[in-house]
């Protein structure tokens, strides 16, 4: 999942450089699309999306395997009127390469 996290922040703070902009959406256009995935530092719009398909895919698994025996999110059984428990302090650590 460290690996997954990495590679999508990664994405992340690429996309917002490109405008200065805070954005979550990868572009549309094929030439703008084209010359994100180069910034990427992918050799083609194709090898781009294999390898955030792939991550994808992980994180889908593992996120199905943690909530595999859990109600529905959005159904009546999925909504708790108990309160939320109590956060637990953590430190986060830079993915690899990255300066603080």
């Amino acid at each position: 999942m460290k690996s997954a996290y990495c590679f999508l922040r990664a994405i992340e703070h690429r996309l917002q450089m490109v405008n200065d902009e805070q954005t979550h959406s990868l572009p549309i256009d094929e030439d703008v699309f084209s010359r994100f995935v180069t910034f990427a530092g992918y050799a083609g719009g194709r090898a781009f999306e294999t390898a955030l398909e792939g991550v994808l895919k992980t994180v889908e698994r593992h996120y199905s395997a943690l909530f595999e025996h859990s109600a529905a999110l959005g159904t009546r059984s999925g909504i708790s009127s108990s309160p939320a428990p109590a956060m637990i302090p953590v430190r986060l650590r830079p993915c690899p390469g990255w300066a603080l």
